[in-house]
């Protein structure tokens, strides 16, 4: 009997439906606490994700327009520059998305 109360205690029930040498738990939700199940990510890692992507393109970008400058080749370094990040960008999305598109 302790053992069920300390399992109530702790947010679980004994599913009605089962005897008692069964121990089936349930989990119940404890009212006043944060009970949902994330299934994705969330808001941090969405923003840490976009503020990735920002830094991968936007770094490239300017490291080929500083090459440009230097080499007076513009917009060749700046091209490179751009989808370089682009793709570095897709694959560092990837890489920190995988683990929630299984």
């Amino acid at each position: 009997m302790e053992e069920a109360e300390a399992n109530r205690n702790r947010g679980y029930e004994l599913d009605a439906a089962s005897d008692d040498s069964q121990n089936v738990l349930k989990k119940e939700p404890i009212p006043g606490q944060n009970n949902t199940e994330q299934d994705g990510p969330g808001l941090f890692q969405l923003v840490g994700l976009g503020l990735n992507l920002v830094a991968d393109i936007v770094g490239l970008t300017l490291v080929g327009i500083g090459l440009d400058f230097v080499l007076k080749s513009y917009p060749v370094f700046t091209s490179i520059g751009v989808f370089t990040g682009i793709a570095v960008a897709s694959i560092s999305t990837w890489m920190l998305m995988r683990k929630f598109l299984k």
